[in-house]
């Protein structure tokens, strides 16, 4: 399993998939971050961070497992985390 770099809460959703792209095998310009959208049902921004997704492109397969590894100093936490 691929880990990412460490990512803080305030990230933006570009520097997400940038440090998940530059260290999980096999998704180098296979993923985008985007921000939410009202029209997803979700906010746009939270009192502390940020609302993302990550979306797969170019992947016609199954990826290998990778997991998002929160910054120690300014983890990711929150109260509706979501992974689908």
């Amino acid at each position: 399993m691929s880990l990412s770099q460490e990512i803080p809460y305030n990230y933006s959703p570009y520097w997400v998939a940038y440090k998940v792209m530059e260290s999980c095998y096999g998704l180098f310009n296979k993923i985008e971050g985007l921000k939410c959208n009202v029209g997803d049902g979700l906010p746009t921004y939270y009192e502390n961070g940020s609302c993302f997704q990550i979306r797969f492109k170019g992947v016609n397969s199954a990826p290998q497992a990778f997991e998002i590894v929160s910054a120690e100093k300014s983890p990711l936490t929150g109260v509706n985390n979501t992974m689908s």
